[in-house]
């Protein structure tokens, strides 16, 4: 049994209405909770971009909260909050934007709110603040409920009063947007992290930091954000990172090192093509190994390497936190598909690796050069878009080593440096008028993409059924009996229900306090 679109479209509906009735009887943690697990739901399914009646909800949950807006005149023209949902060195853009904020030598106001964050996970980022003198930095406790958190960020933001605010969020963290539904008086941004997929929170920013001509074609078309309202601010990698871990050894001497990574549920979709690309490497190139880092169900490749006794060549290395070191040690960066990585797209840049990459022509979100736009090499595609061409470009990076090299160099020169970065969000900030961007519009194939999310969603992951698992607990058999089914279902093959809520219990935002 599977979730079919029409029964997500239900679930979501359902849970609005939840989150509307738990509003009118005063319950408000209970609404911003279900108002999370809406938003999670259509973040992992794809079904939608936007929803106005959830971000009216959060405009009302906000003036319960937090009252009416009170202007509050800012004490300095360039202070800046920035509040971070994640906190995890090398993991979004964090570190980005401190750096941007010590290089003006601005005073700003750094609020993390992220309960599996700490001074390890965010060791860099954490020595960044501390250096600087400027920087004033609020972790929010995490035995809070939502309101508490809520109010207290609120109180934070408010006495610091800046004149700028900047959201960088992590999907289903609706906590923020309540509090930013509520500072109008304050200048406020929104880094567009999530641009492939739904977010909340078009209301409580003033402007919104695109990084590709994708997110901004979707901001526009589907979530309905005037275009003046949409500023371009592609991004640079951080290098930074702990010490190198190692790789496993080569079977054979002088054999070309693949590698491939970032979470695995971006290789299982579209009739599992990926595993078609890895098979053709290994089958038809005896002198290269593969090496795949990334989090997540490792099954299907376990199964993969056994099938096919690749054992030798083909090795899950995990979750890497010396990723830069990695890169470091390999030759060729081969793309995730049919959902490409964007870090890892950079990192593969800024250490001179080429980049192999298959996509799909008709579903532009899977094309990768975008993410590299700068210099006389930005407007060159190296995306191939058929089975030929990128098996033509593959073996002759593998056995052409000056080409190899040369490919590299390429790419490393169509990076963004922090210093452009810098200057363009500086502009961005203080200059008035503002300057929207200016990307070309995409044709995309919605359908498409939504195909791919529902079989990744319905095959491998199940993230919504742990989503609404995690919310409703043994309620979920009253609020949604098929979906009970489904979790049975899961239990019974996989692992026992008990894993199943251990599992859940680790994710973002579930069993918190109201």
């Amino acid at each position: 049994m599977k979730l079919t679109k029409s029964d997500i479209n239900h679930i979501f509906s359902k849970i609005k209405k939840l989150a509307v009735r738990a509003y009118h009887k005063g319950n408000y943690g209970q609404a911003i909770r279900y108002v999370e697990c809406a938003s999670m739901i259509a973040y992992q399914t794809n079904i939608s971009y936007a929803d106005d009646d959830l971000e009216e909800l959060n405009r009302l949950l906000s003036c319960k909260l937090l009252g009416e807006n009170t202007e509050i005149p800012a004490t300095d023209s360039k202070r800046i909050v920035f509040y971070d949902s994640s906190g995890v060195d090398n993991v979004a853009l964090t570190q980005q934007y401190l750096n941007a904020f010590i290089a003006w030598g601005i005073e700003f106001l750094y609020i993390l709110n992220n309960p599996y964050s700490n001074e390890k996970r965010g060791a860099h980022i954490f020595e960044i603040l501390k250096k600087d003198t400027k920087a004033s930095v609020y972790i929010v406790p995490r035995d809070f409920s939502r309101i508490e958190k809520i109010q207290a960020i609120y109180l934070k933001i408010t006495e610091f009063a800046p004149a700028k605010g900047i959201l960088h969020l992590a999907p289903g963290d609706i906590i923020p947007l309540l509090i930013f539904n509520n500072l109008s008086w304050c200048e406020r941004y929104m880094i567009n992290m999530t641009d492939h997929a739904f977010w909340l929170g078009k209301n409580a920013a003033d402007y919104f930091l695109e990084f590709r001509g994708y997110g901004h074609t979707i901001s526009i078309e589907r979530r309905h954000i005037a275009p003046d309202r949409l500023l371009a601010l592609p991004y640079y990698p951080i290098v930074s990172c702990q010490s190198f871990k190692g790789l496993p050894p080569l079977p054979e001497k002088d054999m070309v090192r693949i590698f491939s990574g970032g979470a695995l549920y971006k290789t299982y979709g579209d009739q599992k093509k990926y595993f078609c690309l890895l098979e053709l490497l290994l089958n038809n190139n005896s002198n290269i190994v593969i090496y795949i880092a990334g989090s997540g169900n490792e099954a299907p490749y376990r199964k993969f390497i056994r099938k096919n006794h690749y054992e030798n060549r083909l090795f899950l290395i995990g979750q890497r936190d010396d990723i830069v070191h990695v890169f470091r040690h390999i030759d060729i960066y081969l793309s995730t598909y049919p959902i490409g990585g964007g870090l890892m797209t950079q990192l593969a840049a800024v250490n001179k690796i080429p980049i192999l990459a298959f996509a799909d022509k008709n579903i532009s979100c899977k094309h990768l050069d975008a993410l590299l736009p700068y210099g006389k090499y930005g407007n060159e595609p190296f995306t191939k878009d058929n089975l030929t061409s990128f098996h033509q470009y593959a073996n002759r990076l593998i056995n052409d080593v000056s080409f190899r090299r040369q490919e590299g160099t390429k790419l490393q020169q169509r990076l963004i440096s922090p210093e452009l970065f810098n200057r363009l969000l500086y502009d961005h900030l203080f200059q008035t008028p503002k300057n929207p961007a200016l990307y070309e519009p995409i044709e995309v194939d919605y359908k498409a993409v939504e195909d791919i999310y529902m079989e990744v969603e319905n095959e491998y992951m199940h993230n919504c059924i742990y989503e609404l698992i995690s919310t409703f607990k043994w309620k979920i058999s009253y609020f949604f009996p098929k979906s009970t089914v489904i979790l049975m279902q899961i239990g019974l093959k996989r692992e026992t229900i008990l894993r199943v809520l251990k599992r859940v219990k680790k994710g973002y935002g579930i069993f918190r306090r109201n």
